[in-house]
């Protein structure tokens, strides 16, 4: 464990948590999580803790950092570096890789009267996507367990067995988990945008999509042909340069821009040409 970010995520979430209790869950949850770490507190892997943060009731593993998703979103605010990407009443956002939701629910009180279209594949991680929505009380946000791939099927989903957030249907994106056997696996169903588009007559247009999907963007792009011509705006976390660079290819080829990279962290922001 690094205990200098911890520290820093520890300062985060004591500033962005309200009142006497939830600053002292926030003590609680990082102290346990030390303890952790050192083994000297076992907890069991599906035990959920829960922190108010910015307004907002945010349950998450505590032996997983899936809290992190909260300050990448929240305070680094990394989909949101261009103002034209920022969701707006009415819009139709897809959030593809929702993990426990944060993105989903920092931007429903933003689309109002439209919507939000979420998908994660990890059962784990579903079951806290679903109940963080039930928390808070979001109605604009419609869920799915599926992954986004270049066909439809039934596919092997590899996670990290020390972050539940960390899980893909690409095997080379953990090839090292794959090496030292510190994963775990399990069949997920896997959808293409194309005939998910289709199958629930979203007829456009997609305002945003939101890639986070742990190394199959690019396979989620070519199943989605139908979905991009009706898609004005793409912002998207990548994780290898050289797929990074055929996306961009491929992105091209289907009318889209490549207008930022935030190299730091890996995001890259994609506008549909006039």
């Amino acid at each position: 464990m690094n205990l200098k970010n911890s520290f820093k995520y520890f300062l985060c979430y004591w500033k962005y948590s309200f009142g006497l209790f939830a600053k002292f869950k926030v003590i609680s949850y990082y102290l346990k999580r030390i303890l952790f770490y050192l083994g000297v507190y076992g907890i069991n892997e599906h035990r959920l803790v829960s922190l108010k943060l910015d307004d907002l009731k945010i349950f998450f593993n505590i032996s997983s950092p899936e809290a992190g998703t909260f300050k990448e979103i929240f305070v680094d605010k990394v989909y949101e570096r261009e103002d034209y990407f920022i969701p707006q009443n009415g819009w139709t956002v897809l959030d593809l890789g929702a993990n426990i939701g944060a993105f989903s629910l920092r931007n429903s009180s933003r689309v109002r009267n439209g919507r939000i279209i979420a998908f994660e594949p990890n059962y784990d991680i579903f079951s806290i996507l679903s109940k963080n929505l039930k928390a808070n009380q979001i109605q604009n946000v419609a869920i799915f367990p599926l992954a986004i791939g270049a066909q439809q099927g039934i596919m092997k989903f590899i996670v990290s067995c020390l972050s539940t957030g960390d899980g893909s249907i690409v095997e080379w994106r953990y090839k090292n988990l794959l090496k030292k056997g510190n994963y775990k696996e399990f069949p997920v169903m896997v959808d293409t945008l194309d005939h998910f588009a289709e199958l629930y007559e979203i007829k456009g247009p997609i305002d945003l999509i939101k890639f986070d999907i742990e190394g199959a963007e690019y396979d989620a792009i070519c199943g989605g042909k139908n979905v991009l011509k009706m898609t004005k705006r793409i912002v998207m976390e990548f994780h290898d340069e050289t797929i990074f660079a055929k996306i961009k290819l491929k992105l091209a080829e289907n009318g889209f821009d490549c207008i930022r990279i935030l190299h730091e962290n890996k995001i890259a922001y994609f506008l549909k040409k006039s």
